[in-house]
C-alpha cells in the first residue's frame, strides 16, 4: 500500500483523531491479538491493547509502551529502538515495519506533521510540514539541521 492510500486510509477511520493515534490503537489490537502485550503473568494487569506510558511503575519491559522497564519505571525508546505505541519514544513516532516489529522513527524534513515531537528536527511548521535548521541556527541533534550541516557546540554548521 504506497503512503498516500494508507494516509486516506486511515484518515476515513476516525477522522477527528490523529492517523498516528489511529494507527498507535491499530498496532496496540494487533499486538493484543498476538499475545505480545502479555508475555508472562508479569503484565496480566495490563490490559490488551495498552501499554504503560514512560515514567511509569513497571515490573516488566512488555508492559511500557517503550519496551523498556529499568529500575521498575518505564523508559523512552530512542530513534531506532523497538516501541509498542507512539508514546513510548522519546522523540518521533513509534512505526510498525511489518506487524511482528516496531520502531521509534521520525519525519523528515517536507513530511507531514501533527507535533514537533513527530520531526526529526523537532520542528513543524504552520503548514503542518517539517522543517530544519538552517546555518547557525540552534540545535541538539545533527538530524535538525538541514541537508549536509551538522550540530556543533549547539549550532548548525557545515561539516
Amino acid at each position: 500500500m504506497d503512503d498516500g492510500t494508507f494516509d486516506r486510509w486511515t484518515r476515513s477511520l476516525v477522522p477527528r483523531r490523529g492517523r498516528r493515534a489511529v494507527l498507535a490503537v491499530l498496532a496496540g489490537g494487533a499486538l493484543g491479538l498476538l499475545g505480545r502485550t502479555r508475555p508472562d503473568d508479569a503484565a496480566a494487569d495490563i490490559a490488551p491493547g495498552t501499554c504503560l506510558l514512560p515514567a511509569r511503575a513497571c515490573r516488566t519491559a512488555h508492559q511500557c509502551c517503550s519496551l523498556e522497564c529499568r529500575g521498575r519505571r518505564c523508559g523512552c525508546a530512542e530513534i531506532g529502538d523497538s516501541c509498542l505505541a507512539d508514546a513510548g519514544c522519546c522523540w518521533g513516532y513509534c512505526h510498525n515495519v511489518d506487524n511482528r516489529r516496531a520502531y521509534c522513527t521520525c519525519a523528515i524534513k517536507g513530511h507531514r506533521c501533527a507535533s514537533f515531537r513527530e520531526c526529526c528536527s523537532g520542528t513543524c511548521d504552520r503548514r503542518g510540514r517539517c522543517t530544519c535548521s538552517k546555518l547557525g541556527q540552534s540545535c541538539t541533534l545533527g538530524l535538525h539541521c538541514c541537508d549536509a550541516l551538522v550540530c556543533r557546540s549547539g549550532r548548525c554548521a557545515r561539516r
